[in-house]
């Protein structure tokens, strides 16, 4: 499964956990962090990936933020093989 997330429509942290949420079917607990959305990407088992377009407009409108959740996604990639992300710059 492919999913792309069109950052321009990102405006609040919290508005991309509920995105996020949504996506991929995150159970209701889901803490809508980054631990949280660490722990939820981690236990995946079907194939994923996941591609972000525009990250600047992310990063302009989360600042920091945007760094640290492309940096927990780069890190389950890293240990999941089941996950791929993706960053596409415009």
């Amino acid at each position: 499964m492919k999913l792309t997330i069109h950052c321009e429509h990102i405006k609040t942290n919290e508005g991309l956990h509920e995105l996020l949420a949504l996506l991929f079917d995150f159970p209701s607990y889901y803490g809508k962090n980054l631990d949280a959305l660490y722990d939820c990407l981690s236990e995946r088992t079907d194939d994923i990936t996941l591609q972000l377009d525009d990250v600047s407009m992310l990063q302009a409108s989360l600042g920091k933020y945007a760094d640290a959740f492309c940096a927990v996604c780069q890190r389950v990639a890293e240990e999941n093989p089941n996950f791929q992300f993706l960053l596409e710059s415009e």
